[in-house]
């Protein structure tokens, strides 16, 4: 059982670990495809920006109406905003790092030329401004900042595909190891389950043999006892420790026994028991009350006895000791006549 709970902990523990891989392996393919978005975002943001910046530049030095330099001027606000929020989205790409260093190097030019083209169209030199214009360096400008905005674009797409590819197996790979985790812990918790309730069954077996053998070891102690009751001479049993634990009525008669002996050394005293010269014996002296006390083996011995009721007796019995199968003594049985 311990075994089995240490494995389900086990697995339990390895399915959070790999659950926790997976999530982070998510999140990060999710960064990333959102990261990449962004920057395609950033980067279309940024080509608009000088667009604009563009047409309000060129509707101002045609016209020379002021509030054709509106989107100019709110465009030449943002493209630095813009340039820098392309240069932390795309600070940990070398590669991209060096293009992006590329493209603010010919925004920045683009964004003077423009301020030249609108300075010389206020100042009133038109001819110079248009002539600017008429010499394609703002057009050869955008078409380089177009070109390098396109390939950054094309970088962004072919890695957003791999991000959206990584994001896709990653919650495939999700999927499946949760439905393997969840039936695998379905099982673990199912084996747990059998397990307790084979160990319940096991001790409710244990306890039936029990009390079966309770019983039966009732039984035959009472068939003992009635069987040791009808025995015409005199029956004493003693547990290990020397207790007295049975006395047949016929020992009873016989000695006079008080139902106070408890022990065989009460037994010994209470039948206050001699030598056979007559002499006073104590326990440890007198042959029956010392193999009842030491389990020793007698066969037929005599001592003299003098009962409760004052009766000289000759005692004559057997003392055999009960042992268990392994060896362990249980007390001893002494038959008296």
């Amino acid at each position: 059982m311990i075994l089995a709970l240490t494995f389900t902990l086990l697995v339990l523990l390895l399915n959070g670990i790999i659950s926790f891989a997976n999530t982070r392996a998510i999140v990060t393919d999710q960064r990333d495809v959102i990261q990449t978005d962004a920057v395609l975002t950033a980067l279309q943001r940024a080509l608009i920006t000088v667009d604009d910046a563009e047409t309000g530049q060129r509707g101002y030095i045609i016209t020379g109406r002021a509030e054709y330099l509106a989107p100019y001027l709110q465009a030449r606000k943002h493209v630095v905003d813009r340039m820098r929020i392309l240069s932390v989205l795309t600070k940990g790409n070398p590669s991209q790092r060096r293009r992006m260093t590329t493209l603010d190097q010919l925004v920045r030019k683009k964004v003077a030329e423009l301020n030249e083209t609108i300075n010389l169209r206020r100042s009133g030199h038109y001819e110079r401004a248009l002539g600017i214009i008429l010499s394609d360096r703002g057009k050869r400008l955008m078409a380089r900042i177009r070109k390098v905005i396109s390939r950054l674009e094309k970088d962004e797409r072919a890695a957003l595909a791999l991000h959206h590819a990584d994001a896709q197996a990653s919650d495939q790979r999700a999927m499946v190891t949760t439905v393997i985790a969840t039936i695998a812990n379905a099982c673990l918790v199912f084996f747990l389950f059998y397990l307790a309730w084979r160990g319940i069954r096991k001790r409710g077996q244990i306890l039936e043999r029990e009390r079966a053998f309770r019983a039966d070891v009732q039984r035959v102690a009472a068939e003992r006892e009635a069987i040791l009751a009808q025995i015409a001479d005199g029956v004493v049993v003693v547990d290990a420790t020397g207790a007295v634990t049975f006395v047949n009525e016929a020992a009873r008669e016989l000695f006079a026994l008080p139902n106070g002996a408890s022990s065989a050394g009460d037994f010994v005293n209470s039948l206050r028991m001699y030598h056979r010269d007559g002499t006073a014996g104590t326990e440890e002296e007198v042959t029956f009350g010392r193999a009842l006390r030491e389990g020793e083996t007698v066969h037929n011995a005599e001592a003299r006895v003098l009962d409760a009721g004052g009766r000289d007796l000759i005692l004559q019995g057997s003392v055999a000791p009960v042992v268990a199968a392994d060896g362990t003594s249980l007390g001893a049985v002494a038959v008296f006549r």
